[in-house]
């Protein structure tokens, strides 16, 4: 009980950390809503600065799935399924809501509704993220039966390297970048008291201030192939933001704090939020940040919209969460009840 204790605590850190990574991914999304020509000099500075959080919370999420599953040899089918299923009802749902409501045709509605199941997940920036964190998930476990030796870090260093030369924003150009940070996690997390442990918070502020600098700045000078591999511009991976993720991940590792079940609790709403505010239907992160921006600042109105945005993706992805409770009850209610009137009718031996 004491050892159990202790670990939900450890885990309590994580979880803050979880949600923390999502607002990150909200504050970029939002940040592209904003023209940068409408923005002064100093708005294009803050709000550059805040959207290249994103991949690192994009990055960071990846190794919370690391750390969590680094030890996991079989599949979690049901988790996978699960996760699964919630994609597609949140992309079913507001797609219907974009129907009824009359902002898209019947033929509109069922073209994107067909890409967004089927054909965006590989070659279009559609859900980019949900398909290859799903692949990831449902492939962890074979990757934990793969031996790090040998031959296997080079390949680690051919993905790493490949998926630093593509263009973001699509499955077949991210999954191969998803898997090599989930080796790379592995080597470094199954080493305690590693660099990124014992000089995490020096680490992430010299890292990150280095990405904002590369974002703001790097796209005024010539941006090579060779420049792509160590900085970020805005909305790119890149191994600074990598080594930047593994910082932030052991900044919060190390920080003692106890159990929370409230943070706990709210950070499985982390992936809801995500596909709440970033489905193709509406782009509520770009809808809502237009809108108040008619009214207000450019850097008010996007941390306003991000804070609307994660506040009622949080509201319906509890509420989902709920309404499937709710209807796991009444089945084995019903179930329950149907037993004791078959065991009536079933006729006694002798």
């Amino acid at each position: 009980m004491d050892t159990a204790t202790r670990k939900k605590r450890r885990e309590s850190n994580i979880e803050l950390l979880r949600l923390v990574c999502m607002g990150m991914i909200v504050l970029f999304h939002c940040t592209s809503a904003i023209k940068r020509n409408e923005c002064t000099e100093g708005e294009r500075i803050i709000l550059t600065a805040i959207g290249s959080w994103g991949i690192l919370g994009v990055d960071t999420f990846i190794i919370i799935t690391a750390w969590f599953m680094r030890k996991a040899t079989e599949v979690k089918l049901h988790k996978t399924v699960g996760m699964i299923a919630m994609t597609l009802f949140y992309i079913a749902v507001f797609y219907a809501i974009s129907y009824f409501t009359g902002h898209k045709s019947l033929a509109s509605w069922a073209e994107g509704l067909g890409n967004d199941f089927l054909f965006s997940p590989f070659f279009t920036t559609s859900y980019w993220f949900i398909w290859s964190y799903l692949a990831l998930y449902a492939i962890i476990p074979y990757l934990n039966r793969i031996s790090l030796q040998g031959p296997v870090c080079y390949v680690l260093a051919a993905f790493l390297l490949l998926a630093n030369f593509q263009s973001h924003g699509t499955f077949i150009e991210d999954f191969p970048f998803f898997i090599a940070i989930y080796l790379t996690c592995r080597i470094v997390l199954s080493r305690p008291g590693n660099f990124f442990e014992r000089h995490a918070a020096a680490g992430f502020t010299v890292c990150t201030l280095l990405i904002i600098a590369s974002s703001c700045w790097l796209k005024e000078v010539p941006y090579t192939r060779f420049l792509q591999v160590f900085f970020c511009n805005i909305g790119r991976h890149s191994s600074l933001m990598l080594a930047d993720s593994l910082f932030l991940f052991y900044l919060f590792r190390n920080w003692k704090m106890n159990c929370h079940k409230t943070v706990n609790f709210l950070a499985a709403t982390t992936f809801g939020i995500y596909l709440f505010h970033e489905n193709k239907a509406f782009r509520l992160s770009h809808l809502v940040t237009r809108q108040l921006h008619t009214q207000l600042p450019p850097v008010e109105s996007v941390l306003l919209s991000s804070l609307i945005l994660f506040a009622g993706g949080m509201v319906a992805e509890l509420l989902r969460m709920g309404c499937v409770r709710l209807a796991r009850k009444v089945l084995r209610a019903r179930a329950q009840k149907k037993e004791p009137e078959s065991s009536l009718h079933t006729p006694s031996g002798g």
